[in-house]
């Protein structure tokens, strides 16, 4: 080849996709020269993933498998790799282990099988990766069991370290590999149960304290406020995950150290006090579309929410998440998913239960339509000394009008009654619900509902206040009349950064709004701080007024991670409810 033609061949290369390269979709097209030469760049495009969730063969629209994931960030700075993992570990430049700089490609493979699995280096012993098990993008460590007993390889792409751009391999490729369809089998299968939606989860209301996602021990030190009683807390904690059967379990011991007294673990009165050390657990069945869970951090929701909209037992608690030695609500959910029917299941509490939910919905593969139906109910209702169930109903009817790669858009209509109290109601929504994902990680979803809630019913009535205040929304029962009801839930992600807001009221005598509800969810993940350091942010905000009461009910949880380095963590939590509180500490994780 004559040593003119070199510099064109290059160009061709990195300018866009040769013919070779048509099998590219546009989420994978190389961006133009020049290439992203800085490790730093690179570092930003496959952070600004995180969270993404794990879908076999994505490549980010919205989700990723482990080789798409890689794929997306080398093509967005400049270099065209190949599709599939195994192909990838043909590419650039074969680096051992003991040499690895940040930017280096690392593959994995069960022992005598060929290569399932590859992640994105990033230094200090950690990569990121689409993760089959937990189901979404994530950093993890490379000192891990699972990657030190799979690693086989590392090659390098990037130009500043290799000195010129990788060119890909000569030869009839114009059409999409299909291989990485059958790359995840066997012991790297992402379970049915962890396979997450084609669109991006919706966030959580409920309380969130940070901590490892992987197998650990470790141990968390705070000043914490609790029923009011300040004192320190020493918590050692343990996790423990096998993601081949989607197993985690994490448990906690908060030793309480009052100023004035002597360290304690707290009191053991009855059963619920011998299950208040176990934070999370949940268990998936292989081959078999089933989910359970046990947890202190968590929110619950029925279908569309017209019912249950992320109802936060938690918050009927005057403690603070993970750091408390009193008992806190051990709430459970589960979900069974076939073919012909999705069944899901929530308790409040499964020690001492009062809130029970449960839902079924029904898609009919004859057209994009499914049908629902769930039902939830207060054991514990009541405004006056007797006790009265509060015991709600709905039905569902919903359709996918749209569902491309770029845009999503569904409808539903819900019918509810209600009957608490003696009395009875009924009440109807209809909603449109829409996503547009624009390119890279930034997705908008817009939601709007307009209804109408007759005398006695309440839409949403399990919301995140409910536990914080029943009295003041079963009171609230009592003054309803008909009225129309208006609401609207919008969410914009950006890179590291996701914001919703939700706002709904209905309307009353010479149109005053009231039943107004507001619901706001921060979250900022991996954001550079002092340096190198990497932060994590986020705020949940629920405030209700029913009917004009006062004062308007709010719930507030907020947390605060700076990651000092790969196996320590300071971190910062606040909680609003029945009473404030907050707490922080410092945690020290070491993961075998």
């Amino acid at each position: 080849m004559s040593a003119a033609l070199v510099p064109v061949l290059v160009l061709s290369v990195l300018t866009g996709p040769v013919a070779s390269e048509r099998w590219r979709p546009p989420e994978l097209v190389v961006a133009p020269p020049p290439p992203v030469t800085d490790f730093e760049a690179l570092e930003e495009i496959a952070l600004s993933y995180l969270g993404r969730p794990y879908v076999m063969g994505g490549v980010g629209s919205p989700g990723f498998d482990c080789s798409g994931f890689v794929c997306r960030v080398y093509a967005e700075s400049g270099y065209a790799i190949p599709r599939v993992s195994r192909d990838q570990a043909r590419a650039g430049e074969k680096i051992p282990l003991d040499a690895i700089a940040p930017g280096d490609l690392v593959f994995f493979a069960e022992r005598g099988r060929p290569i399932s699995h590859v992640g994105l280096y990033l230094g200090d012993g950690e990569l990121a990766h689409a993760s089959t098990g937990q189901g979404r993008v994530v950093v993890a460590r490379m000192s891990a069991r699972w990657f030190a007993d799979r690693f086989v390889e590392a090659r390098r792409i990037m130009t500043s370290t290799t000195g010129e751009p990788y060119v890909p391999p000569s030869g009839p490729t114009d059409v999409a590999p299909t291989r990485e369809l059958v790359e995840h089998r066997g012991d790297t299968l992402l379970l049915p149960m962890l396979r997450r939606p084609a669109r991006v989860p919706a966030p959580s209301y409920g309380p969130e304290l940070i901590g490892a996602d992987v197998t650990s021990v470790g141990v968390r030190s705070a000043f914490v406020g609790e029923e009011g009683d300040y004192a320190f807390t020493l918590t050692p904690e343990a996790t423990l995950t096998f993601e081949s059967i989607a197993l985690r379990a994490s448990v906690a011991v908060p030793i309480r150290f009052p100023f004035d007294d002597r360290p304690t673990v707290g009191t053991f009165d009855g059963f619920g006090d011998y299950t208040r050390f176990l934070r999370h657990l949940s268990l998936g069945v292989e081959d078999a579309d089933l989910e359970l869970v046990l947890s202190r951090f968590s929110d619950m929701s029925l279908l569309s929410g017209l019912l249950m909209d992320h109802y936060v037992p938690l918050t009927a608690q005057r403690v603070v998440p993970g750091f408390a030695v009193q008992r806190t609500p051990l709430s459970f959910f589960g979900r069974a998913r076939t073919v012909w029917v999705d069944v899901e299941a929530s308790i409040d509490d499964v020690v001492d239960p009062a809130v029970f939910g449960a839902g079924v919905r029904v898609p009919l593969h004859f057209a994009p339509i499914a049908i629902g139906a769930a039902v939830a109910t207060d054991q514990r209702g009541r405004v006056t000394e007797g006790r009265r169930a509060v015991t709600t109903a709905e039905a569902q009817l919903g359709a996918d009008l749209v569902d491309t790669r770029s845009w999503s858009l569904t409808a539903h209509l819900d019918v509810g009654a209600i009957g608490a109290l003696g009395e009875s109601g009924i009440g109807t929504t209809f909603a449109i619900e829409g996503e547009r994902r624009l390119s890279g990680a930034t997705s908008v979803t817009v939601e709007l509902d307009v209804g109408y809630a007759g005398a006695r019913f309440v839409h949403g009535l399990f919301g995140p206040t409910y536990a914080h205040e029943r009295r003041a929304h079963l009171e609230a029962l009592d003054a309803t009349v008909g009225r129309p009801t208006l609401g609207a839930r919008t969410g914009l992600r950006f890179s590291k950064v996701g914001v919703e807001v939700g706002y709904g009221q209905s309307i009353g005598a010479n149109r005053a709004a009231i039943d107004r509800r507001l619901e706001v969810v921060f979250e900022a993940s991996s954001l550079v701080a002092l340096g190198t350091r990497l932060l994590d942010l986020r705020v949940a905000y629920a405030s209700r007024a029913p009917f004009g009461a006062e004062p308007t009910l709010d719930t507030l949880q907020g947390s605060a991670r700076l990651r000092l380095f790969s196996w320590m963590f300071a971190e910062a939590y606040v909680q609003k409810g029945r009473a404030f509180e907050a707490g922080a500490g410092v945690t020290v994780a070491w993961l075998p």
